[in-house]
C-alpha cells in the first residue's frame, strides 16, 4: 500500500478537510502530522503499525493512534518583554488496537471493521465520548 498524505474532515459543524502529511514510515510504524498550526508541539498526529504473527502469538495486531495536543502559554510574559513559548497543556488520544487470528477470513475481518466503524457513530458511543454521558 502506498504511503500517501491523508485528507480527513475535522469535527466542526461544517467539516473542514485537514491534510495530514507523511512524516515517516520506519520499522512498520507510519506517522502522519497536520502542520497547519506551524508549531510542531501542536501538530495533530496519526500513527499506524502492524505486527505479524510469530511463534508466541498467532494474531496480526494493528494499532492506530490519533493524538491532538493542546497548547497553552504559561504566564503573560515579563517586564523585559520575554514571553514563554507555548507548551503542551494536555493531549487528546484516540487509540484502536485490533487483534485478528491469522486464520480469520477476509469476510470476518470486513464484518468486524464494519461493526466497529458503525458502532463509533452511534449515539451511545458519541454521547459517552463527546459529552461524558454514561450508558444507563
Amino acid at each position: 500500500m502506498n504511503f500517501d498524505d491523508l485528507t480527513l474532515p475535522d469535527g466542526s459543524a461544517t467539516p473542514v478537510t485537514q491534510t495530514f502529511k507523511r512524516e515517516s514510515n520506519k520499522n512498520g510504524l507510519a506517522i502522519w502530522s497536520n502542520r497547519v498550526t506551524g508549531i510542531p508541539a501542536s501538530y495533530p498526529k496519526i500513527t499506524q503499525s502492524i505486527k505479524e504473527p510469530n511463534k508466541d502469538t498467532p494474531n496480526y495486531r494493528v494499532e492506530v493512534r490519533v493524538a491532538l495536543p493542546v497548547l497553552e502559554t504559561p504566564g503573560s510574559g515579563s517586564g523585559s518583554g520575554y514571553v514563554a513559548p507555548p507548551s503542551e497543556a494536555y493531549r487528546l488520544l484516540m487509540a484502536l488496537t485490533t487483534s485478528c487470528n491469522h486464520r480469520s477470513t477476509l469476510e470476518q475481518r470486513q464484518d468486524a471493521l464494519a461493526y466497529f466503524t458503525a458502532y463509533i457513530q452511534t449515539p451511545e458511543f458519541v454521547n459517552t465520548f463527546v459529552n461524558y454521558e454514561s450508558i444507563y
